[in-house]
């Protein structure tokens, strides 16, 4: 979804884009300070910030406050509104295909669908 090269990683208006999504804005010199501490510099001299990073750092930030609703907004948010998520959703997402598949297998399917996974109950399941 904001991977749009496909490198497993982010640009910084990837990167803002991303965060801008979760409510998450800050000044510019505080983004800066974010990006310049998590990205590395690509082939071409670019800072990006690698997926784990992303992740890492999305945990801290919101490891006091995400709850079961957080998580279902999420889900409802990569799923585009539908009470279910896909793979491909996952994939667009910014997840690789390793990911997808382990997020995928640990979610109950959506009715008698293979390819819908049901997201409120995998929710459910955690509580």
């Amino acid at each position: 979804m904001f991977d749009r090269s496909r490198r497993n990683s982010l640009s910084d208006s990837e990167f803002r884009a991303a965060l801008e999504t979760l409510d998450l804005t800050y000044s510019e010199a505080e983004f800066e300070e974010i990006f310049g501490y998590l990205s590395g510099v690509d082939e071409e001299g670019n800072g990006r910030v690698e997926f784990e990073r992303y992740i890492r750092f999305l945990v801290a930030v919101f490891e006091d406050q995400t709850g079961p609703s957080q998580l279902q907004d999420s889900f409802m948010t990569v799923s585009n509104g539908k009470p279910f998520v896909t793979r491909s959703d996952f994939i667009a997402a910014g997840l690789n295909h390793e990911q997808s598949e382990a997020l995928a297998f640990s979610m109950p399917k959506y009715g008698n669908s293979d390819d819908k996974l049901d997201y409120n109950k995998f929710v459910e399941s955690l509580m």
